[in-house]
């Protein structure tokens, strides 16, 4: 990559994904090019990405794919679950769209003891609210929604310990207007 052709300034480069996440740095050779090796952080969302690069005034990008999570090997797994008049706790009615703006309950198993927290599409995304695991490894917790200019289609991700331990899609649709 290089950061610019007209820099041909010896320096350090600063690389990120996405602009968001740091992923080390380099050092510019007098060509204004560096070479790097880097390691994109584990839960970070399949799809297109860019790395970008910043030495002062001068930025590059490359784009990349993410062809799969970076998923911890477990058997920790989450549903969504609605509830229905008169219920409960957790019920096991699995599903897999809620309105924006309302909270929604989730459903874990498989956890380790400690803190689950999720987030919206990347590890680093927007906090919908974090669960206790109970002894058993498992929580039923109430989950902030998603605001309107979140509806459409995402992933939920479990972080515990830094790691995804496990992700599943879901939908969040703008609640229908009665005229």
């Amino acid at each position: 990559m290089t950061t610019a052709p007209a820099n041909s300034d010896k320096g350090k480069v600063v690389l990120s994904l996405d602009g968001v996440s740091v992923l080390g740095s380099g050092t510019v050779n007098a060509n204004g090019s560096f070479t790097e090796n880097v390691t994109i952080p584990a839960g970070v969302a399949p799809g297109n990405h860019k790395i970008r690069a910043m030495n002062g005034t001068a930025t590059a990008e490359a784009a990349i794919t993410v062809t799969a999570a970076n998923v911890t090997s477990s058997k920790a797994s989450m549903m969504m679950v609605g509830i229905l008049t008169g219920e409960a706790g957790c019920p096991n009615h699995p599903i897999i769209s809620t309105e924006t703006g309302s909270g929604f309950r989730l459903y874990g198993t498989g956890f380790a003891s400690g803190v689950v927290a999720v987030h919206l599409d990347t590890p680093t995304g927007l906090l919908l609210g974090t669960a206790s695991t109970q002894a058993d490894g498992s929580f039923c917790q109430q989950m902030n929604g998603v605001p309107n200019s979140q509806a459409g289609k995402h992933i939920l991700l479990a972080i515990e310990n830094n790691a995804v331990r496990a992700q599943i899609p879901v939908s969040f649709v703008s609640p229908s207007v009665i005229h």
